[in-house]
Order: structure tokens, then C-alpha cells, then sequence
């Protein structure tokens, strides 16, 4: 099978959209003979920890990420507009994964609108240890690529050159969605431009393609749409984490070889250290006192 890893994937725990059950994947993975898997759910790491012991206890070298959603020029705490552009992060190594644990908590307490936030400053400050990928059609480079404005692709191209260097790649996808194939070519003439690499994901929400009515079901419930009501959002039938082959071969159907690229970027990641458990903060609470209840303690969480 082709040299591939899947680095962009969302299991259940990005809320009302992934519907990827941890064992599932490393089934997947295990029959199809992925040696790496990258999880990257919405704007959070909820699975992380539950993601890299299953991982490990199947000999998959797990890769942690999250897709983040970048805010607008005024940053995450402006609340006038809602701009939540998509982009992949990846730890490279152990500075990249507390990188991670610090953009994901800063995104919920300090930028949450709509979703959890962050932006280009802290991303700056935050960039070391972590690989980017400029993720889906709602990135802010494939956005501005399937709109025509290729100014301003090439724009966010450099913003983000300048913060994460040669740890950007720019990504094109195999989806099954019409409207993929001029956005993949537009991404490839970026990369031929700027001289940065390419990276092929395939966007997996689920596993199987028969797994697509759940993951409709989902969307639904997140839309707040019924299957009655009119224009039921439809999954794509490409997102499937077992459509390896059909990726491989549409995305090197846009006319560039991705060479290595297709499995590169996960060797670049080293093994890390996750807890087995997730770490949650011991804070000591004031003494309240009641006038309706003998009950006088010290709280500890």
C-alpha cells in the first residue's frame, strides 16, 4: 500500500461531527497496515489521552494534534464578527505538545465565540514544537483558493510561513467533493510558488462508508436540522478513514508528485509522553459558611 498516514481525523470527541470510535480506528489502522495515525479534533484534546493508549496498546505511533480555528485580524477576543478559519496542528515533539495543551486551553478560556479560538500572536509565540497543515475548505488559504482570490491566499501562505517556517504544509484532499479539485490545484500552484511542501489528507470523520448515516445523523443534531426539513447537510461519502487508495490516487490525479510527502510528516514526529491519565488541577476553595445548613467544609477538587 502507499507510504500514508492519516493526519487529519476526527473521532467523536469533536462534538456532533466525528464519528470515529478509538477501537474502531485502530482497527483500521491495523488492517490496512498504518504504522502512524494523527487525531485532530475540533479545537480541543479531550481524546488525547484514551487516543495514545489505545494507539499504544495496538503499536500505532499515535500523533496529536487538534484542528484549531484561527480568528480574524482582530484577534480572539474580538467578538463583532464570527471568523474561525481551520488549521491543522501537529506535536512534533514533547515542547510542541505543551504548545498544544496551552493553544487548546487559551482557545476556551480567552477565545471562545461560537467555538474556542486562537490567533495569529499567539499561535507566533506558541509556534515551536508544532507542525501546521492549512486543513479543509474552511481554511483560511483553501477559502480564499476556491473563492479566486489568490492574493490573498498567497498572504495567509506567508503569515503562516512566517510563524511556523518549514514545519507548513499545504493541504490537498480527497473528498469526494466536486468543488476539492480546483481548491487542490490552486493549493499545489501555492506550493510550487512558495516552495513548501504538500501534504494529502483525506478529512476522515468516520470509518466505514457505511458509517455515513451516523455521521449524518450527527450533523443533523449539530445543525438542528431534521432529515424532513429542507437541504439536509449530507456528509461526504469521501471522508471514509479506510478510502486510503482512492486518496492516494485522486490527489496525484491533480498533476504533482507528492513523493514522501504522503507519509513524511508523521516520521518527523516523535514518540511522545502522555500521561495515563489526564491531569486535572488541585485548587483549594474558601470555607462558606451557611446560616441554612450546619455544613461548614474546605472543597478540594
Amino acid at each position: 500500500m502507499p507510504d500514508f498516514a492519516h493526519l487529519h481525523l476526527h473521532t467523536l470527541y469533536s462534538l456532533l461531527d466525528g464519528a470515529i470510535r478509538l477501537p474502531d480506528l485502530m482497527k483500521s489502522c491495523a488492517e490496512t497496515g498504518m504504522k502512524s495515525v494523527a487525531v485532530t479534533d475540533h479545537g480541543n484534546m479531550f481524546g488525547v489521552v484514551n487516543f495514545y493508549q489505545e494507539a499504544k496498546k495496538h503499536g500505532i505511533k499515535p500523533v496529536i494534534g487538534f484542528e484549531a480555528y484561527v480568528a480574524g485580524e482582530k484577534g480572539m477576543g474580538d467578538k463583532s464578527q464570527r471568523v474561525g478559519n481551520h488549521l491543522v496542528l501537529l506535536a512534533q515533539n514533547d515542547v510542541g505538545y505543551r504548545n498544544l495543551r496551552y493553544l487548546s486551553t487559551k482557545a476556551f478560556t480567552d477565545g471562545f465565540y461560537y467555538d474556542p479560538r486562537v490567533d495569529k500572536p499567539l499561535l507566533k509565540a506558541h509556534s515551536e514544537g508544532l507542525i501546521a497543515l492549512t486543513a479543509c475548505m474552511a481554511g483560511a488559504v483553501p477559502r480564499a483558493v476556491r473563492r479566486g482570490d489568490m492574493d490573498e491566499a498567497r498572504r495567509e501562505v506567508r503569515d503562516l510561513k512566517a510563524i511556523f517556517g518549514d514545519r507548513l504544509y499545504l493541504e490537498i484532499q480527497s473528498n469526494a467533493l466536486k468543488e476539492q479539485l480546483p481548491v487542490n490545484h490552486g493549493i499545489c500552484a501555492l506550493a510550487s510558488e512558495e516552495g513548501l511542501p504538500l501534504v494529502a489528507t483525506a478529512d476522515s470523520h468516520y470509518v466505514k462508508r457505511e458509517d455515513a448515516k451516523a455521521h449524518e445523523v450527527l450533523m443533523a443534531i449539530a445543525s438542528g436540522r431534521t432529515f424532513d426539513g429542507p437541504e439536509p447537510k449530507r456528509p461526504s461519502p469521501g471522508l471514509s478513514s479506510l478510502g486510503i487508495t482512492s486518496c492516494c490516487s485522486s490527489v496525484r490525479g491533480v498533476g504533482v508528485m507528492l513523493g514522501s510527502s504522503l507519509g513524511r510528516t508523521s516520521r518527523y514526529v516523535d514518540d511522545l509522553r502522555v500521561p495515563r491519565r489526564a491531569a486535572v488541577p488541585t485548587r483549594r476553595f474558601p470555607v462558606v459558611h451557611s446560616t441554612r445548613t450546619p455544613v461548614a467544609t474546605t472543597t478540594r477538587v
